[in-house]
């Protein structure tokens, strides 16, 4: 997973990343705070032969100081 610029996205697109189309959140300290600031920029790549989650399901990250992407 990675956050891309409107100038960088061409460039994870063109190597088979995908804008993720779901869900993205932090866990958080008592929760899970969703990120929709992050939605439509967030690019994934499946690893190896592995297919991607379902976008019905969030993208949950490990909460950390400072930017989360």
């Amino acid at each position: 997973m990675t956050g891309a610029s409107a100038t960088g996205a061409g460039l994870y697109a063109a190597r088979g990343w995908r804008v993720w189309q779901g869900r993205i959140g932090v866990q958080g300290l008592s929760r899970v705070e969703l990120l929709p600031d992050e939605e439509g920029s967030t690019y994934v790549r499946a690893a190896g032969s592995r297919p991607l989650p379902s976008p019905s399901r969030k993208l949950i990250f490990d909460w950390r100081d400072g930017d989360v992407f």
